[in-house]
């Protein structure tokens, strides 16, 4: 339970993205610490590995909070990856049946290599950043629909826009529109890209 990337937040638990060390290893050792309790007590602690779930699921850079879920933002496990992990609040944290995870380059096989993800109240979003190259497109899921189907999930490439709008760390939510955070195209660039939630 080290290297990771990131944090969410449940009203209650705060959860650590696992990533990886060195940058050649990857983990999805999940690591929650429960807020009631001493920080600086183990038994405060607790930690499950999703890829016990699925192998692929880990290295990941970001997470969202959706009122009951908890979405990892997929980054790179070896290779840019588009597998998302998705853990229920509701249920024991480390029982494996309260986690799932879909990949959402089945959807568009560029949709891999994010970097933050930012939630509208009803769609969640993952921020693109690289998949071997800087890239532009946006996953979003409807938090309505259901998680483990194709038709819950949509991709736009905000690169056809503007040919620079790609490779963004991280996003906000203002209310009505999603921003994306400019980080590095090949290079540090400043283009913030918006969409009208």
């Amino acid at each position: 339970a080290k290297g990771f990337v990131g944090a969410a937040f449940d009203g209650r638990y705060v959860y650590l993205v696992p990533f990886g060390f060195s940058g050649t290893s990857y983990h999805g050792i999940v690591a929650r610490y429960d807020t009631q309790a001493g920080f600086g007590t183990s038994q405060s602690w607790s930690t499950f590995d999703v890829t016990t779930v699925n192998a692929g699921a880990k290295g990941f850079a970001g997470a969202a909070f959706d009122g009951r879920y908890i979405y990892l933002v997929p980054d790179n496990n070896g290779a840019a990856h588009g597998i998302v992990a998705r853990y229920d609040t509701r249920a024991g944290f480390g029982a494996s049946q309260s986690w799932s995870t879909f990949d959402v380059s089945t959807v568009n096989p560029g949709a891999k290599g994010f970097d933050g993800a930012a939630f509208d109240g009803r769609h969640l979003y993952l921020v693109p950043f690289d998949s071997g190259a800087a890239h532009g497109i946006v996953a979003r899921y409807d938090t309505q629909a259901n998680f483990a189907t194709s038709l819950a999930w949509s991709t736009f490439d905000v690169s056809t826009v503007n040919p620079g709008a790609k490779g963004f760390a991280g996003a906000a939510f203002d209310g009505r529109y999603v921003y994306l955070v400019p980080y590095d195209d090949g290079e540090s660039h400043g283009i913030v890209a918006r969409f009208d939630a």
